[in-house]
């Protein structure tokens, strides 16, 4: 079949997605050259200055249309622009997040061109994006292609896909006579709402700040409802209204783009400098600004504002929106749904708890109609499915009297799971729901990444599928041989998938790590209807007892250090053995290392390794962790393998001067820090003494901070009002200290 007509069909394609305000999928399955030469023709041929391409290598012949290229792993930064027509090179690699994250940008009446190799060989394809879930002993060729298989299956079974091959003609009879006219594309730029959801959601923005205060509202939309651009009507109205000062956030600028935009279209006096956009309020000289500021930034800093929105809140950690919820009393959170940022269902679900507890009359608004395109849009449909987007867990049927005894802990077969779509959705929004991260590349590495196994945790009651309570990735790591080994060591190399052998041996020191081989549980979810009830630690015993079998010689985890899974994985023996000196960009937190040992090599690696933690960790809370969240500090001091800090004769001696007369803090710091540390080693210091105590002696004994910041911090009236909290909680610390020794 010659290329006249496959461009018919595409023409017929495109007028049918325009006519029905819908976004079509054009597959183009054929050698790399062939494919990319159609795809130069059909942008030729249907003109557009707003195509995307994405590559790793741009056509510089055969193409007089104008086209961006980038790599799919940028697409992200592509956000804030929409499009006509989106070409995707799956010779390139098949990105799944990057196929996520572009599609919702293309317009109604626009096409997805996905360029793959043969349908029938695409399985086979070595495809190069495959490296970044492959880790030693693994190769890129060992991986399956599992994933790839079921982009295949849903392309074959899309009804609504053109589906073009090299050397054969056109099948589906739809396709094969064209329209009569174009309809005129929606443009509805210089209307300030364009769907009665929209307006509501502007409407409900400006009432938080014209209400009352502490009632934030949580915004949600899947994409292309016009969420964003909201954010811009809103803050428009409120400038009109008098507002001087509103603080964008979002985990990265190109979130708030269409925000700015709108802003440009509704105060064409107005000016834009990068990430402000400045404008006079109406009949005087006062001046009114929209300004970006990322979170870290915000949090720390803390500016003055009349409003603060928080885009794409699902991929901001909580710790950091609880932060901001706390400062401004006049805040939106806006969330995609269904996002490759960061799930707005797992966010939902977390961040409602915080809402309750912090500002328990927040409100809540959720835009459904869309804006960019139709409804039932097939594209959009086709990416929930493939990428499992719109995956939930169905609720368990569990009786609050049920107990552990109807579990069973099953190892899923990968290749069944990938047939199982049932299941297989089941699993992943387990995951979705308790991973403020999880995103269309983990759909991939369930599937295909080798060193991954997945236990599920279900009720026996129910069908399988249907009485999942929780389940975990578990990556099977280390074992790495000696010459390996010692490069990691001296920190000349940095194997990908070895997390916690890697950093017991290049950041703790412990060149023996890597030799060693465990299981790290990578992710854990249980069932958010059923927190609280044991199953989590079921699960990890069963995880322990096939690590036994296995003779491994450890199980590990490593997550962002908050107080609440500090203390369950606490409560399941396993220790912390390191903390990152930096906070994670992705959690806003430091990552902590915890271990629990199963061969007798392995309790010898633990003892080694969490004593040099402890010593080191202490160490450094006045330098690297300066800054660390005293209710994290506690719980890691409050491990179980460590050595006692003992008071001497002259250390009572000095905190009874300290204490009960008139001794200055400078001259029995050393005493009170010795206190301080058995206290939280015998966990005193969280049942005797009130949260400004707490982070008074965290602060200033322990972090060592000065004592103009912590009375700037804790707002106190000054150095003797601290000095004053330090001696009645040291006197308490000390009664019961006393006490706990007389008696031992």
């Amino acid at each position: 079949m010659d290329s006249g007509q496959h461009l018919q069909a595409i023409i017929n394609l495109k007028q049918q997605a325009v006519l029905a305000r819908h976004r079509r999928l054009l597959v183009l399955s054929g050698d790399r050259s062939w494919v990319e030469s159609l795809a130069c023709k059909v942008l030729n041929k249907l003109g557009s200055e707003s195509a995307l391409w994405l590559t790793d290598q741009p056509i510089t012949t055969g193409l007089s249309a104008h086209v961006d290229f980038t790599p799919a792993k940028k697409a992200i930064r592509h956000l804030g622009c929409e499009r006509d027509f989106i070409v995707m090179d799956a010779y390139a690699g098949l990105h799944p997040d990057g196929f996520g994250a572009i599609s919702g940008t293309l317009k109604a009446g626009g096409l997805f061109i996905l360029l793959t190799p043969p349908l029938e060989q695409w399985s086979s394809y070595d495809d190069p994006d495959y490296e970044r879930i492959t880790s030693l002993p693994y190769q890129r060729e060992n991986l399956s292609r599992r994933f790839i298989s079921r982009m295949k299956n849903a392309i074959t079974k899309a009804g609504h896909a053109l589906i073009i091959r090299q050397g054969k003609p056109v099948l589906v009879n739809e396709f094969s006579e064209g329209l009569t006219e174009f309809a005129p594309d929606h443009c509805d730029i210089n209307e300030e709402c364009i769907t009665q959801d929209q307006k509501e959601a502007v409407d409900a923005v400006c009432k938080v700040v014209t209400g009352h205060r502490r009632r934030p509202l949580v915004l949600s939309s899947d994409r292309g409802r016009g969420k964003s651009a909201a954010l811009g009507i809103a803050a428009a109205k409120l400038i009109k209204n008098g507002a001087y000062r509103i603080i964008l956030t979002a985990p990265y600028p190109e979130a708030v783009e269409s925000a700015f935009s709108r802003l440009e279209v509704l105060f064409p006096q107005g000016k834009r400098n990068d990430l402000k956009f400045c404008c006079h309020q109406s009949g005087s000289d006062a001046r009114s600004e929209v300004e970006f500021i990322a979170p870290d930034e915000l949090i720390a800093n803390s500016p003055d504002a009349d409003l603060v929105m928080v885009d794409e809140a699902a991929a901001i950690p909580a710790p950091m929106l609880e932060a901001l919820l706390k400062r401004y009393s006049r805040i939106v959170f806006a969330s995609t749904i269904h996002g490759y940022e960061g799930t707005g269902r797992g966010f939902a679900v977390r961040f409602t708890k915080v809402l309750d507890q912090v500002t328990p009359d927040w409100k809540s608004l959720h835009i459904k109609a869309p804006i960019r395109w139709s409804e039932n849009d097939p594209l959009e449909q086709f990416v929930f499915d493939t990428l499992l987007l719109n995956a939930l867990p169905e609720d368990p049927c569990l009786s609050d009297d049920e107990g552990l005894e109807q579990l069973d802990v099953q190892w899923l077969n990968r290749e069944s799971l990938s047939q199982n779509e049932p299941l297989l959705s089941q699993v992943f929004g387990l995951l979705v729901l308790a991973h403020y991260r999880t995103s269309p590349d983990d759909v991939r590495m369930l599937l295909d990444s080798p060193s991954i196994r997945i236990a599920a945790l279900f009720h026996r009651s129910n069908d399988a599928g249907s009485g999942l309570v929780a389940v975990a990735l578990v990556v099977r790591e280390g074992g790495l041989d000696s010459s390996l080994g010692e490069l990691v060591w001296q920190g000349r190399r940095r194997p990908r998938g070895h997390l916690i052998p890697q950093a017991l041996s290049c950041f703790s020191g412990f060149k023996d790590a890597t030799a060693m081989q465990g299981d790290r549980i990578m992710r854990i979810a249980v069932h958010p209807t059923l927190h609280q009830r044991g199953f989590g630690t079921y699960l990890i015993n069963a995880i322990k007892d096939n690590a036994k079998k296995a003779c491994l010689d450890y199980v590990g985890s490593s997550f962002g250090a908050t107080p609440e899974l500090l203390s369950f994985w606490n409560n399941n023996d396993f220790l912390p053995l390191r903390l990152g000196f930096h906070r994670e960009a992705a959690s806003g937190v430091h990552s902590v290392i915890m271990f629990f040992a199963i061969s007798d090599e392995g309790v010898v690696l633990r003892d080694k390794a969490h004593k040099r933690f402890y010593e080191q960790f202490l160490f450094d809370l006045n330098d690297a962790f300066n800054d660390l969240d005293g209710n994290v500090v506690m719980p890691l001091l409050h491990a179980a393998y460590h050595e006692r800090i003992v008071l001497n004769e002259q250390d009572n001696l000095d905190l009874h001067a300290f204490t009960e007369h008139q001794r200055i803090y400078e001259s029995c710091s050393l005493a009170v820090w010795k206190l301080l540390v058995c206290s939280i080693q015998q966990g005193l210091l969280t049942r005797l003494s009130n949260e400004v105590e707490m982070t008074v002696l965290i602060r200033r004994v322990l972090q060592k901070k000065s004592t103009a910041s912590v009375v700037s911090e804790l707002k106190l009236k000054g150095k003797k009002e601290l000095n004053s909290v330090i001696v009645t909680a040291a006197r308490q610390l000390l009664r019961f200290h006393a006490a706990l020794s007389s008696n031992a």
